[in-house]
């Protein structure tokens, strides 16, 4: 198994060995997490079931999905993730219960044979414009098949840069789109219009060959009142153009 995958029953212990918490604030944590998800996709979105491509039934020894098709939706994974914090002891909490199309019944699922690929829900965390934890990505990259070859993994404040970089650009887009769709209201929602047009019209026509676009990025972000990272070197850095030298080199 590489190490994009893992078991729905390490989920918790990952979580709490990561933040140095208990199982219990580990379970807590993961349920207000799928309580999000669900918020988004399910009641925003109509989504009851979770994407086959996040979590799925597998077997005991490897992953591959089970002929009969289960459906896991996101009330039955945050029942189970509650299940570790808030119920009678002795409970059985480490199954799941989930649709089983195949038998066509709902049958409880050993969390060992559920499994889950740590990039897609990292995907669909994002996708739903929350912040997702540190612990799902780390050390999930698959290693090459060449020893000798490092594979660079990203760090925390890259991955929240980043992050923080497409939220940003989404922000824009939507608010440049407003700026050319939306009559203004008043004085302040005017100037505010033509202040992110006339900064669109410099980024379409740039008045030189060493146009600064990442710093006029940064600038759309501001007349936008977009959360955008504001060092045009790390936009630099992730839009793949050379760092520009610093004065006196």
């Amino acid at each position: 198994m590489n190490n994009d995958l893992m078991r729905l029953s390490d989920l918790v212990p990952e979580y709490a060995r990561h933040y140095n918490v208990t199982p219990e604030q580990a379970a807590h944590g993961l349920h207000e997490l799928i309580e999000e998800l669900c918020m988004e996709y399910g009641k925003f979105q109509g989504e009851r079931c979770l994407p086959s491509g996040i979590f799925w039934v597998g077997r005991g020894e490897s992953p591959r999905r089970s002929v009969k098709f289960y459906i896991l939706g996101y009330e039955e994974l945050s029942t189970y993730f509650k299940s570790m914090f808030d119920t009678p002891l002795g409970t059985n909490n480490n199954v799941v219960y989930c649709y089983c199309a195949g038998d066509v019944e709902y049958r409880n699922i050993p969390a060992g044979v559920v499994y889950l690929s740590r990039t897609a829900l990292y995907e669909g965390i994002t996708n739903a414009r929350i912040e997702p934890p540190a612990f799902i990505l780390k050390n999930h990259v698959e290693k090459q098949t060449n020893p000798d070859e490092a594979v660079a993994e990203f760090t925390t404040k890259e991955l929240n840069s980043i992050n923080k970089i497409i939220k940003g650009l989404v922000g824009i887009i939507k608010e440049v789109g407003k700026a050319y769709a939306e009559q203004p209201l008043d004085d302040v929602a005017r100037r505010r219009a033509e202040a992110i047009k006339r900064t669109v019209s410099m980024i379409n026509n740039p008045p030189r060959d060493n146009f600064n676009l990442p710093l006029h990025l940064i600038n759309l972000a501001d007349d936008a009142g977009v959360d955008m990272v504001n060092s045009h070197e790390t936009l630099r850095r992730y839009m793949g153009f050379p760092s520009r030298p610093r004065k006196g080199t």
